[in-house]
C-alpha cells in the first residue's frame, strides 16, 4: 500500500472540505477492511480490532471522539485553531474515535 493509501497519510493532508472528505472515505475504507479481517481472524478481546480500531460501535466511537477532544482542548492544542486548521481539526476529533482509549 502506497502512503498515500494510508489513513494517517489522509488525516495529515486534510486542509479544506475536499480533503476532509477524503479523509473520511478513507476512514470508512479502513473500518470496512477492519470489519472483513474481524470475521475471518477475529481479534482478541483484549485488544484492539483490525487496523487499530479501539472503538467498533457508534456509541463509544463519539464518547472516544468527546473524550479526546476534551483532553486535547485543555491542552490548547485545538483552541487556538486558525479557520485554516478547523478542518485538520475536526478531523482529528474524528480520528480519535477510532483509536482513543
Amino acid at each position: 500500500m502506497m502512503d498515500e493509501d494510508k489513513l494517517e497519510y489522509k488525516l495529515g493532508k486534510v486542509c479544506d472540505a475536499d480533503s476532509f472528505i477524503e479523509f473520511l472515505k478513507a476512514l470508512h475504507d479502513d473500518k470496512v477492511m477492519s470489519e472483513v479481517q474481524e470475521k475471518t481472524t477475529p481479534s482478541s478481546p483484549y485488544e484492539s480490532n483490525a487496523n487499530g480500531w479501539e472503538n467498533t460501535n457508534l456509541i463509544h466511537f463519539f464518547e472516544a471522539a468527546v473524550a479526546w477532544s476534551k483532553t486535547t482542548v485543555a491542552d490548547s492544542i485545538i483552541s487556538d485553531a486558525t479557520a485554516k486548521d478547523a478542518w485538520l481539526s475536526a478531523a482529528h476529533i474524528i480520528y480519535a474515535g477510532k483509536i482513543y482509549e
